[in-house]
């Protein structure tokens, strides 16, 4: 394979010139001055996110609920009351593992398909759940949400 010297001089040229500017003005090129130290040495911050309520939720705290009414938004300005009716454990205790499911029962009035609600109990407060349609009888909807999750 031959080389030309015009081949030869362009590459050299460019190598001799990414040789000449130091890297920290070529990372700067149209980048105004980081203003923390994290972005100084080139740390992306994470931001600061709420801690999802629903992992402060235990197995346990659901368990002291069972018997308690839970409001559910399920659209705006609009609510509608459901009991948590049951509590099942899906495997045996693990050490740093749970996994539960719970059932709710709600009215025949309002039909809540799958979905993530808020959900708002006097004693736990506001929290995002998966919900999904579980059955009906004559007097109520069943509706049941699985947790799957690491404790530790």
């Amino acid at each position: 394979m031959s080389i030309s010297r015009r081949s030869f001089l362009r590459t050299g040229t460019l190598a001799g010139i990414s040789a000449a500017i130091p890297l920290k003005a070529l990372a700067s090129i149209g980048v105004q001055e980081p203003a923390t130290q994290s972005a100084q040495w080139g740390v992306t911050p994470v931001p600061d996110y709420p801690i999802d309520a629903l992992s402060t939720l235990t197995r346990n705290t659901f368990y002291a609920r069972v018997g308690e009414y839970f409001s559910v938004t399920y659209a705006k300005g609009k609510f509608v009351k459901v009991l948590l009716s049951g509590l099942t454990d899906l495997i045996k205790p693990v050490p740093g593992r749970e996994c539960f499911s719970l059932t709710f029962k709600g009215p025949l009035s309002i039909f809540l398909p799958q979905h993530t609600y808020t959900m708002n109990n006097t004693k736990l407060g506001d929290f995002d759940l998966f919900i999904v349609p579980h059955g009906r009888d004559a007097s109520f909807y069943y509706y049941e949400a699985i947790i799957n999750r690491r404790t530790s």
